[in-house]
């Protein structure tokens, strides 16, 4: 199984290293975990602020995390379909965090999209509590 999960990677903590081995996990041993790192243009658009970390340094960092198969720049930015589409996944994955919020308006893409792709998701991988990138920015800036 090819799974796909997005998103900024910025500072890299437990939680998104959590992300990531449930990937694997729901991937198979054989599978393919594919990571779409956002550019960071797109990352100051949507959260109004650049990454502390460039987009190639964040790709470099989780490529090198036994999970991934591939890491990719999301070159796709607010529409993330061209990408998803290209990739060819069986399962989109995102943290559960998403959950209460559009995850698929987020990457202007909806259930039809990916019943027709043949993609299952998305997919919520439950949290690690206390951890999260704005927290170690909050931390790093006390």
């Amino acid at each position: 199984m090819r799974c796909l999960t997005l998103g900024t990677f910025d500072l890299l903590h437990p939680g998104h290293v959590h992300l990531l081995r449930q990937c694997r996990r729901l991937a198979g041993d054989h599978g393919e975990v594919i990571v779409g790192v956002n550019r960071d243009d797109f990352v100051e658009r949507y959260k109004g602020h650049r990454p502390v970390m460039g987009e190639v340094e964040r790709r470099f960092i989780v490529e090198q995390l036994p999970y991934v198969t591939r890491a990719i720049i999301n070159t796709g930015d607010e529409y993330a379909g061209r990408i998803i589409e290209a990739l060819g996944p069986g399962l989109l994955v995102i943290g559960a965090d998403w959950r209460d919020r559009d995850y698929l308006g987020q990457l202007r893409v909806t259930v039809d999209d990916l019943d027709r792709w043949q993609i299952l998701g998305p997919v919520y991988v439950p949290l690690l509590a206390d951890h999260s990138s704005s927290r170690l920015r909050e931390r790093a800036a006390s």
